[in-house]
């Protein structure tokens, strides 16, 4: 292989690991910004707490009211039993 080859080669694979960087640096994952305090959009019993900003889509939990709490849900089924499956 001559020299002027394996310079090309060089060159070409620099260029790559260029376009390879800023192809990568476009995919950044943004981070939630948190509020200064939880905000719960609620319904009477069930609602939605945000507690953090992330490229303006709101980030937070499910909460249902509890003898006047808010308390986070946990969506799942209990051990033991099996999701209804229509027929």
């Amino acid at each position: 292989m001559s020299v002027r080859t394996i310079l090309s080669l060089a060159v070409l694979w620099v260029l790559s690991l260029f376009v390879v960087g800023s192809i990568v640096k476009a995919q950044v994952f943004e981070l939630p910004r948190p509020l200064p305090e939880p905000r719960i959009v609620t319904g009477p019993d069930f609602g939605f707490r945000i507690e953090s900003d992330q490229g303006g889509v709101p980030v937070g939990k499910l909460v249902v009211r509890v003898d006047g709490k808010w308390i986070e849900a946990r969506v799942g089924a209990l051990p033991g039993t099996r999701p209804i499956r229509p027929e």
